[in-house]
């Protein structure tokens, strides 16, 4: 998956969603998340281990705002 932003290190006070709690969160289907990354239209995930990818709260926090830019 290189599509993923491989982090330099995992800030420890950072919150992290997976894509069903960003589900859960917009009512939407867990696969839009992954969707929208691709198209560049929402936040990057980051893998944060071999098995393990998800989304910094404060990426999606500031996509909701507007104020996102990759």
């Amino acid at each position: 998956m290189s599509n993923h932003t491989k982090p330099s290190f995992i800030n420890p006070d950072e919150r992290y969603l997976s894509d069903r709690q960003i589900a859960k969160r917009f009512d939407i289907h867990r696969t839009s998340p992954w969707k929208w990354a691709a198209q560049g239209k929402f936040p990057q995930p980051v893998r944060l281990s071999e098995r393990v990818t998800r989304w910094r709260l404060s990426d999606v926090l500031a996509w909701e705002k507007g104020a996102y830019h990759e």
